[in-house]
């Protein structure tokens, strides 16, 4: 999983925190605050959504990662649910699921 594509994916979740974010900004100039306050209110708000950026794009990383690699190396795919922990994201347990019921179907 590139990370790249990780955010061509999120644009538009992007492109929303971007309008909102120009929308705090502006309340924050009409209503005559402090520039400390809105450089502190900045940063803050960027760190977080870089932070959850980074944290949903190495939890789903390493899942499908791991999936990607143990099909490519396994000579019977549909076994690779043998081979992942069950994912803690919701996404993922879709995957993990879908695979379960495939390989059921297999058997």
């Amino acid at each position: 999983m590139k990370f790249i594509l990780y955010l061509k994916d999120k644009m538009l979740e992007f492109l929303v925190f971007l309008f909102f974010y120009v929308v705090i900004l502006l309340l924050f100039f009409a209503f005559k605050v402090d520039v400390r306050v809105i450089v502190s209110v900045s940063f803050v708000i960027i760190f977080m959504c870089v932070l959850f950026l980074l944290i949903n794009y190495f939890k789903r990383k390493s899942f499908y990662n791991d999936l990607v690699n143990n099909i490519k190396y396994l000579d019977k795919a549909f076994l690779v649910l043998e081979t992942l922990d069950e994912p803690n994201f919701y996404e993922g347990k879709l995957v993990f699921n879908a695979i379960y019921d495939i390989n059921k179907s297999m058997i």
